[in-house]
């Protein structure tokens, strides 16, 4: 009978010895554990590859800031660019943006765009991207632009430099990577004082004070940084300084896209904040002695504000002064008279009006329209129409590629570019002094736009309104 059972058993095969199990579960588990090594392995590069091309989760609160020497530096030799180490606090990082970079940098290397306009002076070429800011020093030797690649253009233009000479060679230039990209810049009191407002810690807005080198080399150094100038869902829209104050520094101001613009001293003091109480910011500006601020907003008017001081020049506060009512649709654009008694408004009603706001407003004296002209285009609210006042008393107007002059005298048209830029302006800026051109001293306007260029023009003769 038992050997009946062991025949049983060898004939249907479901019996094995021990030390064969056990043998099969030790190969068996050893292979389970290479698999998941390996598996580990697969899922650690890859996550490694995705923390590099995206950005990671923001940091918890309590974790200590980074020195603000961190914000603002160049990757050292043989480093990977800041933008790609710090992609917690850089937005844009992914792979779709570096798409978009490298195609705007091969579009910056490639052959330049030369306007039909006898205004033209020159083209720059910015190095990282679609040029989002511009701004000049007080005196004109310095003009910087702030670039969605996340670096800070400066272009030095020394006295007797001649930007139109034949040859077409570029000035000279260098470029400083930002760890936290710039939207915007503004010169502060010096040429190598320069304000820059850049996304922030953990994507919100902050302004910053940088020094910047005396030569072409070397990086920026931060004075100053105010963290979370606006919220972290806001975007940081416009940055402005004044050349001076009734205390002696500048006012610097820094607007977002909602209803907010906050006022700093040059020093970085936070002087304030001011909710427009309209929809939307879509521009705001501050007279060049730091005493108004101007916001066009959702609405018709634009509202002004002083920022007032005691006769210590001692900071008194923010009052609202006066409002430009008039326009039949909303506000765009504007601009203060470098005189500081004017200001210059365009409107999606088609109008450019020039406005004298040299009045007393504490006796309850409104501002007065001086002038009305019908705009030569229509300007399309969902790009950004910019106004910039020159001393040489022309003031130009750009919305989407197209750029216009007009008069101050009676805001006469003098001239109009169709095609100033192969991308939409997002940013203009007078030089305050004149430039040399062609062998002669001229007013010089700024253009960036985002074909990666600046442009250089040369203000047009105030006569008969022509087209150029």
């Amino acid at each position: 009978m038992m050997a009946h059972a062991g025949e049983q058993a060898a004939g249907d095969g479901s019996g094995l010895a021990p030390a064969t199990v056990a043998v099969a579960v030790v190969i068996a588990g050893s292979a389970a554990v290479i698999v998941v090594q390996l598996l580990r392995s697969i899922l650690l590069r890859v996550a490694g590859i995705y923390r590099w091309l995206s950005p990671t989760r923001d940091a918890p609160a309590s974790r200590a800031a980074p020195p603000q020497s961190d914000d603002f530096s160049t990757p050292k030799r043989g480093q990977r660019p800041a933008a790609a180490q710090h992609a917690s606090t850089t937005p844009g990082t992914g792979l779709k943006s570096l798409m978009k970079q490298a195609a705007l940098a091969k579009r910056a290397a490639g052959p330049d765009f030369v306007p039909d306009s006898e205004l033209h002076l020159a083209s720059l070429r910015s190095t990282t991207g679609a040029v989002l800011g511009l701004a000049w020093s007080a005196d004109g030797d310095a003009l910087a632009a702030a670039t969605d690649g996340g670096s800070l253009q400066v272009w030095r233009l020394p006295p007797g430099l001649d930007v139109a000479a034949p040859g077409g060679r570029q000035p000279p230039h260098s470029s400083h990577e930002l760890r936290q990209g710039a939207s915007d810049v503004a010169f502060g009191a010096g040429p190598s004082s320069l304000a820059v407002l850049t996304r922030g810690e953990g994507g919100a807005p902050a302004v910053t004070l940088l020094t910047l080198p005396r030569g072409p080399h070397g990086d920026p150094e931060p004075a100053w940084t105010r963290h979370g100038a606006h919220a972290a869902a806001n975007e940081g829209r416009c940055l402005e300084a004044s050349a001076g104050s009734k205390a002696g520094y500048p006012i610097i101001i820094s607007s977002s896209n909602k209803t907010d613009i906050h006022v700093y001293s040059g020093t970085g003091e936070d002087l304030g904040t001011i909710d427009t109480g309209g929809f939307e910011n879509y521009a705001a500006a501050v007279s060049s002695d730091g005493r108004w601020v101007a916001a066009a907003t959702f609405t018709n008017d634009v509202k002004i504000y002083e920022v007032a001081f005691d006769r210590q020049g001692t900071f008194t506060g923010l009052h609202k002064a006066m409002a430009l009512k008039g326009h039949a649709a909303r506000v765009l654009a504007l601009a203060f008279s470098p005189d500081l008694g004017r200001c210059a408004t365009a409107s999606a009603d088609g109008t450019l009006r020039l406005w004298n706001i040299g009045v007393r407003y504490a006796l309850a004296e409104d501002p007065k329209l001086l002038a009305t002209a019908r705009l030569p285009l229509a300007l399309d609210p969902k790009l950004r129409a910019r106004l910039a006042w020159g001393a040489g008393g022309v003031i130009a107007l750009s919305n989407g590629h197209r750029l216009a002059f007009f008069d101050e005298a009676g805001a006469d048209l003098l001239a109009s570019v169709p095609d100033a830029h192969t991308a939409p302006i997002a940013a203009l800026a007078w030089c305050p002094g004149r430039l040399t051109a062609l062998e002669r001293p001229t007013w010089t306007l700024a253009t960036g736009g985002g074909d990666a260029r600046v442009r250089l023009w040369r203000s047009p003769e105030r006569s008969a309104g022509r087209r150029v």
